[in-house]
């Protein structure tokens, strides 16, 4: 998939097992972006690493060396995504943390693993999982360029109110919204738009409801 082989259990939904045994569209702007703004020697920040997919083709795309710290909220996908982005990493790596990204200020909250592993969400019921913070994983990282790819279903909004202060840490920003989960929908989506570019973010790439967003340095 993606130009990278990974493994998918059984214990993973049949719908996406078929989709990536029949090589069909799987996270496609999301993949593509990754080929094109990911470089070696990159370091990154995953957001969000489902069962390991992106997480794999980025490792591909930074090399073996390169730091890559992935959060993901269901500890089975975890699970199954921390095998897939040591694929071709060198030890020590690679770090998954398994928490869901809030800024509630509880230690703990609830996830909806939901239907499938592209829908789990921070909800008001389901399994409890920890909370982290973007500032949290980012401490984790050594010094050199950095990447953040965030796929956090509508968790990035409140992500990107919190913390826009912290992101110039980044140079690129691989960005799935998603406003059908926001309280404004697509006028909050411009709200988040404009608070990246008040940090120097310019909307550089967009497909479907991924858009990329680069740091200008004056």
């Amino acid at each position: 998939m993606h130009g990278v082989e990974i493994i998918v259990p059984g214990t993973i939904d049949p719908e996406i097992r078929y989709r990536l045994a029949r090589q069909r569209r799987y996270e496609e702007p999301e993949a593509r972006f990754i080929g094109k703004y990911l470089r070696p020697d990159v370091h990154v920040v995953e957001l969000g690493g489902s069962i390991g997919v992106m997480s794999a083709l980025i490792r591909k795309r930074i090399g073996r060396t390169s730091r890559h710290v992935i959060v993901e909220a269901n500890p089975v996908l975890a699970k199954v995504c921390e095998r897939n982005a040591n694929l071709g990493a060198d030890p020590g790596s690679v770090c998954v943390v398994v928490a869901a990204i809030d800024y509630s200020g509880k230690p703990e909250v609830y996830f909806d693993p939901g239907h499938n592993a592209h829908t789990g969400h921070v909800a008001a019921s389901g399994i409890c999982v920890s909370t982290t913070t973007l500032a949290h994983v980012v401490a984790g990282l050594p010094d050199g360029p950095r990447v953040l790819v965030c796929d956090i279903e509508g968790a990035e909004l409140d992500l990107v109110a919190a913390e826009a202060h912290n992101l110039w840490q980044f140079e690129t920003i691989i960005l799935e919204t998603h406003p059908q989960r926001y309280a404004q929908g697509h006028k909050s989506l411009e709200d988040l738009v404009l608070m990246l570019k008040n940090q120097s973010f310019v909307p550089e790439d967009i497909a479907d409801d991924v858009i990329v967003f680069t740091r200008r340095v004056a």
